[in-house]
């Protein structure tokens, strides 16, 4: 049994407090890659996304296809880190899953706010009359993404439970929702209020 770390708290809550401005910024960097490989202006880059509507149906396509697998291989990167023995590989992928709890916390935000997964389905007469790319009209296209991203919740859910009980040691567990879960609420409040502001306005 690996001996316990009297230190890995202050490991963690510094992962802890930078991993929503980390994953804030990657998200940023993706998404403002994309656009600008297809040649597209966004309307403003902001401390929580990269704001601009597509002017063409295959942008959304095109947006998709990249974002979808880079974000699936920084995930699985994540989980990949988090088998090997090493304590800081564990601690990089553990920075890496990040995204999953953040996920998750914004899934359930956007549903208080009123956006429920599937809500778009009630626009389906407007979006079955909008023609794109490949899948035909709009509403079969938000079907296919909806699925393949809910799709992709569960199985980020099954690595990050699998992470938790199997590879992180009963140390690393107790620190990460205690320590961890603290320093994590810290750098929400951090970067979503005053450093995000600061450094986007």
């Amino acid at each position: 049994m690996t001996p316990d770390n009297p230190h890995l708290k202050y490991k963690i809550i510094p992962i802890g407090l930078l991993a929503p401005a980390f994953h804030a910024n990657l998200q940023n960097v993706i998404s403002l890659g994309i656009d600008l490989l297809m040649g597209f202006k966004p309307a403003m880059v902001t401390y929580h996304g990269v704001l601009g509507c597509y002017t063409e149906p295959w942008m959304y396509l095109f947006f998709n296809a990249i974002a979808i697998p880079l974000l699936f291989i920084i995930t699985y990167s994540g989980y990949l880190l988090c088998k090997q023995p090493g304590e800081n590989k564990k601690l990089a992928g553990s920075l890496l899953l990040f995204c999953i709890p953040l996920s998750i916390l914004f899934t359930i935000i956007y549903g208080f706010l009123g956006n429920f997964p599937f809500s778009f389905v009630s626009n389906k007469e407007q979006l079955q009359n909008t023609a794109f790319p490949v899948f035909g009209n709009m509403y079969t296209y938000r079907w296919v993404v909806s699925i393949l991203t809910h799709a992709l919740k569960l199985f980020y859910l099954y690595l990050a439970y699998r992470v938790i009980f199997k590879y992180w040691t009963p140390q690393m567990r107790f620190n990460f929702f205690t320590f961890g879960i603290a320093a994590s609420a810290a750098g929400m409040f951090l970067w979503y209020f005053i450093a995000g502001p600061a450094l986007y306005n």
